[in-house]
């Protein structure tokens, strides 16, 4: 089995060195620059190939359960690499972009509380064992309480545990050193600073970088499909471990193309540059259909505008109808109202 592996990851190598000689860039270093700088996954396949092959080194020319550790993070990293397939969901996606983005704000916190975590350890380091020899000791007590005390992990039994009663020390208690409320006042001081000011610093951080994103969502969603589209576009069509057949094929087809000086001409394949004509071929491209997309826009808002003025000139046509109609009724009206009075004002008369 284990040889059934060395043949599979070999041939995930020979696909990344595929993709690295296919990039369009020329030169070996810019293909290897462009390959590692445009996909953020590269860099992981990197490193668990990288780990795999050191892995095999160290098991088999020095330690074997130190090559088992090794391969135990390696399998790590091919862990986190199945969360590519994800890219092309579309809720899922820009979550991936988020967390990306939220890797490299915490790069720069990190750099921050390391600054003050150091500072600390030294300080407390110093004050409570002055006379410290062990270098792991003194490595420990910098780095690794300090770390853990950020996660709520305080060490007090080492910073309290003491006392200056000389009953107490003549009974087992260690004895306190001069400095250890220094040390007490720097710890209160480090929590303030690293679990209340830098941890609520990285939050906003985090939420900064989150509603950024969120906020074009579908445009980040959209730029990873065309990805995963550029990628498989270029990807042979078997997987892993049968695409050694067609990495055999492609070698075959090189050779054959540099022996009779003639590389494959009319194969329509999507392309990430163009060369200087093609540029102004396209430029003439979009400059025309803009031109014709601002014409039809034009052209339906004009037809809008005639539209509605055709529709205003109906209401007022209706208008003036209903308008002539209420002046008819109301001649109508006025001219049986004189007719009555003036039968009233007769029969009035012809009574006196």
């Amino acid at each position: 089995m284990e040889i059934v592996l060395i043949v599979w990851v070999s041939t995930f190598v020979c696909d990344e060195i595929r993709q690295v000689f296919q990039r369009e860039t020329p030169g070996f270093c810019t293909k290897i620059k462009s390959w590692i700088c445009e996909d953020y996954w590269n860099v992981i396949d990197l490193l668990g190939l990288v780990c795999f092959y050191v892995a095999l080194i160290v098991k088999y020319l020095a330690d074997v359960d130190a090559g088992r550790y090794v391969m135990a993070v390696d399998i790590l990293f091919f862990y986190i690499r199945i969360m590519h397939i994800f890219s092309i969901n579309r809720t899922i996606g820009p979550k991936l972009i988020m967390i990306g983005k939220m890797m490299v704000d915490l790069l720069f916190f990190v750099g921050i509380i390391c600054v003050i975590m150091i500072g600390y350890g030294v300080s407390v380091q110093a004050i409570l064992y002055p006379d410290e020899k062990d270098t792991l000791s003194i490595l420990e007590g910098i780095f690794y309480k300090p770390y853990f005390q950020i996660y709520g992990e305080l060490f007090l039994e080492e910073i309290e545990g003491c006392t200056t009663n000389t009953t107490l020390i003549l009974a087992g208690v260690p004895r306190c050193r001069k400095g250890h409320v220094f040390a007490i006042i720097l710890l209160a001081i480090y929590m303030v600073l690293s679990n209340v000011l830098l941890l609520n610093l990285l939050i906003a951080m985090f939420s900064y970088t989150f509603s950024k994103v969120q906020d074009h969502t579908d445009l980040y969603w959209k730029f990873q499909r065309y990805g995963l589209i550029m990628e498989y576009q270029w990807r042979p069509m078997l997987s892993p471990p049968l695409i050694i057949l067609s990495h055999i094929r492609l070698c075959i087809q090189g050779l054959l193309s540099i022996c009779f000086k003639r590389l494959r001409a009319g194969k329509r394949t999507l392309r990430q540059r163009l060369t200087a004509d093609e540029n102004s071929l396209l430029n003439l491209f979009e400059l025309i259909n803009m031109e014709k997309y601002f014409a039809k826009k034009e052209q339906v808002e004009s037809s809008a505008i005639d539209v509605g003025i055709k529709e205003v000139t109906e209401k007022v046509d209706t208008l003036m109808k209903h308008v002539e109609f209420l002046e008819s009724k109301l001649d109508t009206v006025t001219t049986d109202s004189v007719g009555v009075g003036d039968k009233l004002l007769t029969t009035i008369s012809e009574e006196e």
